[in-house]
């Protein structure tokens, strides 16, 4: 028992996930989106697509999330866990 305290002392402590140290490549993914002309658009609270600013809209969003599913639902495999 004591040696397991003394492992568990030893082990490094989790460190939490530094958001600045990939500044730089969210600075470049937003540089893209502004060359390419390109806006995001929140399909559901997981998915984010770009659109050009004309489809960025409810109904284009819905006409994703449709595809997403029929194509889901026509996958061989089925990530959705039985839906």
């Amino acid at each position: 028992m004591n040696s397991l305290k003394i492992k568990y002392k030893k082990m490094k402590k989790e460190e939490k996930i530094n958001t600045c140290a990939n500044g730089k490549v969210v600075n470049e993914i937003h540089r893209a989106m502004l060359d390419a002309k390109k806006v995001s658009l929140r399909i559901d609270h997981r998915t984010v697509i770009l659109v050009s600013k004309e489809n960025c809209t409810k109904e284009y969003a819905e006409a994703y999330k449709k595809r997403l599913e029929e194509s889901e639902k026509n996958s061989r495999f089925n990530f959705t866990g039985g839906k």
